[in-house]
């Protein structure tokens, strides 16, 4: 038989290897919850912010039309872009906050830096016109 003592130990080995097996299962629930955590932040992070598909041109054309002699309707501006136009036969006006307008290439009344409200186009041709526009970062 086992004394008093003898159970004692037998007893605390017992606990002791119970509480291993505790700790042991529980640093694997920490370590594969971490891994779950980490794997979910992820997947959000990547379906939050998509990556620019290599195909996709960096700025969409928009096409704005005018009549004869006559303005395109007017383009907001963004902050921190400029607008890029092609096409021939018009002209571009500068709109700003204070209501005063310029010309882009106009000796005496060009566009300058400030608060602008938005641009138009006007037709040069005397024939009805369209003219393209993208919102690009200047370098």
């Amino acid at each position: 038989m086992n004394t008093y003592a003898e159970a004692k130990v037998v007893a605390e080995s017992e606990g002791t290897e119970k509480s291993l097996k505790f700790r042991k299962a529980a640093r694997k629930f920490i370590f594969w919850g971490t891994i779950v955590v980490l794997l979910i932040v992820a997947t959000l992070s990547v379906a939050i912010y998509p990556k620019r598909d290599k195909e996709q041109k960096p700025r969409e054309k928009q096409v704005l039309s005018m009549p004869a002699n006559g303005d395109s309707p007017h383009v907001n501006t963004r902050p921190g872009y400029a607008i890029d136009y092609t096409g021939s036969g018009f002209s571009i006006h500068c709109v700003y906050r204070d209501g005063s307008e310029g010309v882009v290439g106009d000796q005496k009344n060009p566009c300058k830096d400030g608060p602008m409200l938005y641009q138009y186009v006007r037709d040069t041709t005397g024939k009805a016109n369209v003219a393209t526009y993208a919102f690009v970062r200047p370098n």
